[in-house]
């Protein structure tokens, strides 16, 4: 009888780590599909064809470079010239929540922003400030029609941007620009300082 009983109990002790075991499995084989499925939404902004297509549009920020220094406006030259990089680096390989992405969005946002201050008062600031507007239509246009699916869509009007973006820079450094400090929009805050100090 006791026999018996051990044998039961054994029985009962490897079904019972049989269970074990296939929960273990099972959670296992989940937390994997998890980690799948998070670097497959990583890696995928585009499909490659989408991708290599803005690759090459982001060669356009090389000529922008080019004329900036043909036009003598050296202290723009930073600009282009780094997005140029920053963009080649990044739509190699497009991936969500990567360093590439930050530096290359972090870069861009960084340009628009003195651009625009730089643009106040300039000789073509109204050509400059029509041809950026199209290109962050164009930007969001890209972003709705990827959140949609439509990706030929998306990389098209992206690729836009591209475009758009560096017409308005062409057309901003073609002209006079003023100085930093000559700016009016500089001005205007140091003339508000100075009325505050009196």
């Amino acid at each position: 009888m006791a026999e018996l009983g051990a044998a039961l109990n054994a029985d009962e002790g490897a079904a019972l780590g049989a269970e074990v075991i296939n929960e273990v499995i099972e959670e296992g084989a989940e937390l994997v599909n998890e980690v799948i499925n998070e670097v497959i939404e990583e890696i995928y902004v585009y499909n490659p064809i989408q991708y290599n297509y803005l690759w090459h549009t982001s060669w356009s920020f090389l000529l922008t470079t080019c004329y900036t220094v043909y036009v003598q406006k050296y202290n723009f030259v930073i600009f282009p010239g780094t997005i140029f990089v920053t963009s080649l680096n990044y739509w190699r390989k497009p991936r969500y929540n990567s360093w590439e992405r930050t530096l290359d969005v972090s870069c861009v946002h960084s340009s628009v922003i003195y651009n625009i201050f730089r643009s106040v008062g300039a000789e073509y600031a109204y050509q400059f400030y029509l041809y950026i507007s199209i290109g962050l239509f164009c930007y969001i246009l890209s972003n709705y029609n990827h959140d949609q699916k439509r990706l030929y869509l998306s990389s098209l009007f992206h690729s836009l941007v591209h475009v758009f973006g560096n017409v308005a820079v062409i057309y901003l450094y073609s002209g006079h620009i003023f100085d930093a400090w000559d700016n009016p929009l500089t001005q205007g805050i140091r003339d508000v300082l100075e009325n505050l100090i009196d």
